[in-house]
């Protein structure tokens, strides 16, 4: 459709994929929660919910600044509402707001010790 568009008014269009750029920690923490995500698609119950939520509260008493304030009622939000959509939307997002989310995530737990480090190794291996 995109292309029909383009061609109707005389002009074509390429895109360009490029990796994302971001810091060495921002990076380790997008693939620590992209894994999170992958495990939460097979399934989410109360308990997983409820750890969230107590999560959540210990991260808000250990945060100080007004700065993270949107991203931990928008954490409420999903939590609240208990959109699993939206969940891993946050979890997987590579822009600004992901990585801001991200640094107050209350998603402690859901990764085995193995898998956390499995995913810490990955990132080792592959730095020049």
């Amino acid at each position: 459709m995109f292309d029909r568009l383009m061609s109707a008014l005389g002009m074509t269009a390429q895109v360009t994929v490029t990796p994302a750029r971001m810091q060495r920690t921002e990076t380790r923490s997008w693939l620590l929660h992209r894994l999170i995500a992958d495990k939460l698609r097979g399934g989410i119950n109360q308990d997983d919910w409820d750890l969230m939520r107590h999560n959540l509260d210990h991260v808000r008493l250990n945060t100080s600044g007004a700065s993270f304030n949107h991203c931990l009622s928008k954490w409420d939000d999903i939590i609240d509402q208990q959109n699993l959509s939206e969940l891993i939307s946050v979890l997987t997002d590579i822009s600004p707001n992901g990585v801001e989310m991200r640094e107050v995530s209350p998603m402690i737990g859901f990764l085995t010790e193995d898998e956390r480090l499995n995913v810490l190794t990955g990132i080792q291996r592959s730095l020049p």
